[in-house]
């Protein structure tokens, strides 16, 4: 089976419990030229 999809980004490691959403939030803005898929918790960013 050929995957040509990547992972492109990897997040630092944050102390404790931390939401995902507040994770993407606080990192790097993701480009506007690549694809994303995520799950319902991302729906507004």
């Amino acid at each position: 089976m050929k995957n040509k999809e990547k992972i492109i980004q990897v997040s630092d490691a944050f102390p404790g419990s931390v939401y995902d959403i507040t994770v993407r939030r606080e990192s790097d803005p993701i480009p506007e030229s690549e694809s994303i898929y995520a799950d319902s918790g991302y729906q507004g960013l």
